[in-house]
């Protein structure tokens, strides 16, 4: 499970470098510091939430909603 939640991470700070907003960056760096402190099923759960609706976002492009939802599915698996 750790080496799928590193994986995980490393994609996320990967979007970083992606055209994002200040706050939309400062959001998903939120989200990896929750994301890199989850070591139970419901803090993952809570990381999914937020990724979710972090998707929802108008201000993120489709390339990036698109690697979210595929980490949110990944995250599915792992629960």
């Amino acid at each position: 499970m750790d080496k799928n939640i590193s994986e995980i991470v490393s994609t996320l700070e990967e979007l970083l470098d992606e055209n994002l907003s200040i706050k939309s960056k400062n959001d998903l760096s939120l989200i990896i510091d929750e994301l890199k402190k989850s070591k139970q099923v419901e803090e993952l759960m809570k990381v999914q939430d937020d990724l979710e609706y972090f998707s929802s976002s108008a201000n993120i492009n489709s390339f990036i909603r698109n690697e979210i939802m595929n980490i949110i599915a990944e995250i599915e698996t792992m629960l």
